[in-house]
């Protein structure tokens, strides 16, 4: 493999590392709090080395625009500019404190061929090009990710790194992706080889990964024959065809969902119960007792019920008020329902 340690790498390595490094705690420190941003991890686990993308980014494969999905500081995307004057590189991140940092390092080289874009990759859109750079995104960012990219028409590989978390197993069980070419690592990470995918004509391997960026309602069957609710927001894969609810919190099985279902195809009262999901000291009122908690899951089969955090299982058709806090969200006597606002929201 040909080396390509040029001068502007070393003069940008050692910018970063004298310079720049030294201000990446304090940026990491003000990054926007959320969990797809992985605020708080160490600095060796969220940036690769430079002789890794080095050798990476000049393998002959590699060629065409790119594109760095969930940038960073955009490290990459400005070695990739670099090794490829004639190409654009583009840096995707949804911090604006990192996609400020990434600019002022673009300025200090005036690289032109480098653009930053700040943007949520769970709802944005997706460039075109023909390279495109995975290295922290999971779960049901990256599940939207893939659905986008294998519509893409100048897509040509998918360079990925996993750092932590199941990047790769994920990617190995998508029949829509195949392994091109492994590329061995310097710098330790969890997996000791970057990988490189190409488009295949295979299918998903379990249509539920489609679902965990999307606002729809599961309805799942356990093995008492009991019939519930779940959100597919956030579903997170685990293993095989086992997922991880977010809400109700719970793992199931793929073959447990009987139906998938948009909230205009709910009753009134099941659409308010999912809504109040997030909601915590709740006072539930029937005739004959006062509950407090939050609901866990909401049965619908054989008669809607709700199981309580307390423990309790109280049938739907004798609650007769709920309240949060001070606000009356429920009247059965009335049919009144009411969501007040509330931050999450």
């Amino acid at each position: 493999m040909k080396k390509i340690m040029n001068s502007f790498l070393v003069q940008h390595w050692q910018y970063f590392e004298n310079k720049f490094l030294i201000d990446l705690k304090d940026i990491e420190s003000k990054v926007e709090s959320s969990e797809e941003l992985y605020q708080g991890l160490n600095l060796d686990a969220l940036y690769s080395s430079l002789p890794d993308l080095e050798g990476l980014f000049h393998l002959i494969e590699i060629g065409g625009d790119f594109l760095d999905l969930g940038g960073g500081v955009g490290f990459p995307a400005l070695v990739y500019a670099q090794l490829h004057p004639d190409m654009n590189a583009f840096s995707l991140e949804k911090s604006f404190v990192r996609h400020e940092a990434g600019k002022r390092i673009k300025d200090h080289f005036n690289i032109s061929n480098v653009f930053f874009m700040q943007a949520d990759l769970l709802n944005c859109d997706i460039p075109d090009v023909e390279i495109y750079f995975l290295y922290f995104p999971t779960g049901f960012v990256l599940d939207r990710i893939l659905d986008e990219l294998v519509n893409k028409k100048r897509f040509r590989y998918l360079v990925a790194i996993e750092s932590h978390g199941d990047l790769i197993p994920r990617l190995l069980i998508d029949g829509r992706f195949e392994v091109e070419k492994t590329f061995p690592l310097t710098a330790k990470r969890h997996l000791d080889h970057a990988y490189i995918f190409k488009k295949s004509a295979g299918l998903i391997s379990d249509p539920t990964f489609q679902l965990s960026y999307k606002d729809l309602i599961l309805k799942i069957q356990s093995d008492n024959d009991e019939i519930w609710l779940g959100l597919s927001k956030k579903l997170s894969w685990m293993k095989g065809n086992l997922f991880n609810l977010a809400h109700p919190p719970r793992t199931i099985s793929s073959k447990e969902i009987l139906e998938v279902m948009a909230e205009s195809q709910l009753e009134e009262d099941v659409n308010f119960l999912l809504k109040i999901f997030k909601f915590n000291e709740l006072k539930m009122i029937t005739d004959d007792f006062i509950c407090l908690g939050e609901i866990r899951k909401i049965i619908i089969y054989p008669e809607k019920r709700l199981e309580i955090s307390s423990g309790q299982l109280i049938e739907w058709k004798k609650v007769k008020f709920i309240f949060w806090k001070d606000y009356l969200c429920y009247d059965a006597y009335l049919d009144y329902y009411f969501l007040p606002l509330v931050p999450w929201e």
